[in-house]
């Protein structure tokens, strides 16, 4: 934690599940598998029943880190379309967008630059960022979706800390990856990135190798920005 007095650099925020918490019944969760089955299923996918295919699609995102994009690999589909259809079809309402206010006051307040880095297709970002009041903080040159990066997954390899780096002009120790996604951490840190892992209240069992992934980890968005402004985490 001690390079966050002296941190000069990007702070690249993960979107989903990291600057807003998923409902604690996990029923966005339950959404994008709907969404992911119905999409595969458009596209070609086979399955002899919605539960079958509702259970592959979960193994998909367990197995790849993202259910379309698994079902793109399996099914033999286009990644680029599932991507797209995925999101386009994905609804914003079912999510609790208040949560978020504090986090827009905190990061205004903030001196450092901030970016998002997410795999998310930019037709969701173009729905969600107004409902988090967030469409100023983060304009469309500081969004970064995974079809920038070649659709690289970030749990797969450092292509979208390349990317990123590349694009702000910042060597791995000054830049700073706040994530939701332990498996996506244990890559930025292998890359030489600083890392922040919010857990939004929940409880880990940690292996040796993502303790050591993990430089700090914070309840919310807003204790990593108390420790940016020099403040203890509540």
């Amino acid at each position: 934690m001690s390079f966050i007095k002296s941190f000069r650099g990007v702070i690249a925020w993960d979107l989903d599940g990291t600057l807003y918490p998923y409902p604690k019944n996990m029923s966005f969760h339950q959404h994008n598998d709907k969404v992911t089955l119905k999409v595969a299923k458009r596209l070609g996918a086979e399955f002899t029943s919605d539960e079958v295919g509702l259970r592959q699609i979960a193994h998909y995102y367990n197995t790849y880190s993202s259910g379309v994009m698994g079902a793109a690999i399996e099914h033999g589909f286009s990644h680029e379309q599932g991507h797209f259809e995925y999101h386009d079809n994905l609804d914003p309402y079912v999510l609790d967008w208040t949560v978020c206010m504090e986090t827009i006051t905190r990061i205004q307040s903030c001196r450092h630059q901030h970016c998002i880095l997410t795999h998310s297709h930019y037709v969701w970002v173009e729905k969600v960022l107004p409902l988090m009041g967030m469409h100023s903080l983060f304009p469309k040159d500081h969004v970064h979706c995974l079809e920038d990066y070649d659709y690289q997954l970030k749990s797969q390899n450092p292509a979208a800390l390349h990317f990123l780096m590349a694009r702000y002009g910042v060597q791995p120790h000054q830049l700073i990856l706040v994530e939701d996604s332990i498996k996506n951490l244990i890559v930025a840190k292998r890359a030489g990135v600083h890392t922040v892992l919010v857990t939004h209240g929940d409880e880990l069992k940690l292996n040796e190798e993502q303790r050591d992934a993990i430089d700090i980890i914070v309840n919310t968005p807003l204790d990593f920005l108390d420790l940016l402004r020099g403040k203890a985490a509540a």
